[in-house]
């Protein structure tokens, strides 16, 4: 289906460039968690979430958010504590707030369009890799306007994906209107792509 992207909150949500530039050591499955915790975080200022509470709020069951969660603690994105270590009560998640690297600055997303993008991923209209694949294209742009050039190269070495992962997603999230490309020839063997993000 299509999704109307005119932004109607304005609310805005800044992901550290460190993340986004690192981003291939994260799979993408993990990183949609830790897209969640950071999007609750803002709406209701609370840092630390149950197991529990994650599984829900993501809308996975405990068994499988575990691994992500696990590999989230591994890049120290989030720590894992008990509430109450005497009573061995269960553990507690909580978002590293030193995990912040600023002189690589930040990319702003509205937070309207991260959840429409999760809705999406909630829907099966698009996938992880899909999704991770738009924010590297908005975190692309220049001077935050809503356009950037890039190869299909450099997209799937950022990314840590093969070139037939990157073709595949730009079909589906071009079906779905999410972003706009036209072929640039730089010779009779070379081009590129020149994106326009429509969220």
């Amino acid at each position: 289906g299509y999704i109307d992207f005119r932004i109607i909150n304005n609310e805005k949500l800044k992901l550290d460039n460190y993340i986004i530039s690192y981003i291939k050591d994260i799979r993408n499955k993990a990183f949609v968690v830790y897209l969640c915790l950071l999007i609750e975080k803002h709406n209701t200022q609370k840092m630390s979430f149950t197991l529990k509470e994650i599984s829900d709020l993501v809308k996975i069951s405990t068994r499988h958010i575990k691994p992500r969660i696990d590999e989230l603690i591994n890049l120290q994105l989030i720590d894992k504590k008990r509430a109450n270590k005497k009573e061995k009560g269960e553990y507690l998640y909580t978002i590293n707030s030193y995990a912040r690297f600023t002189e690589l600055g930040f990319t702003t997303f509205h937070i309207a369009t991260l959840k429409l993008l999760l809705k999406q991923l909630e829907f099966k209209e698009i996938n992880e890799t899909q999704l991770v694949i738009c924010l590297y294209l908005k975190h692309k742009c220049y001077n935050n306007t809503s356009f950037c050039y890039l190869t299909q190269e450099k997209i799937a070495e950022d990314l840590g994906l093969n070139r037939t992962t990157i073709t595949k997603a730009f079909a589906k999230i071009e079906e779905l209107k999410l972003i706009t490309r036209s072929k640039v020839n730089l010779s009779d063997f070379q081009y590129r792509y020149d994106y326009f993000i429509n969220f």
